[in-house]
């Protein structure tokens, strides 16, 4: 899923002559189900685990001659990701599934969706 959700924003990005803005976020909020017998420190494994994948993704991006960089939140998706497009300015938005297709938008269908980009 999230393999092809870089490969497609890397060509759709090399095709406009955009720079790249990888998004990974840390989605803790299963926690609040779960119970632990030791301390663990989910919210620093989820960050370095993100650094890894955006490391990677840039790498590819790299690559192919596509400026990019990327970005480690943490919250849920629906939440950080309108912050997110405003803050960059995004232009187009592709989300990347475990199974399945990634889903693609222009900014705005989002508002379309629900999902406000305006403060």
């Amino acid at each position: 899923g999230g393999h092809r959700a870089q490969k497609q924003a890397i060509r759709i990005a090399k095709e406009r002559g955009d720079p790249l803005v990888f998004l990974y976020v840390a989605d803790g909020s299963f926690l609040n189900k779960l119970t632990w017998g030791v301390v663990v420190d989910v919210k620093g494994i989820l960050a370095s685990m993100g650094r890894f994948f955006m490391s990677v993704a840039i790498e590819r991006a790299l690559a192919e001659n596509v400026q990019a960089e990327s970005l480690v939140r943490y919250g849920v998706l629906h939440k950080v990701l309108p912050k997110v497009v405003s803050e960059t300015d995004a232009t187009t938005i592709i989300i990347g599934h475990l199974t399945g297709d990634p889903s693609c938008f222009e900014r705005a269908e989002l508002d379309k969706l629900g999902v406000s980009t305006k403060e």
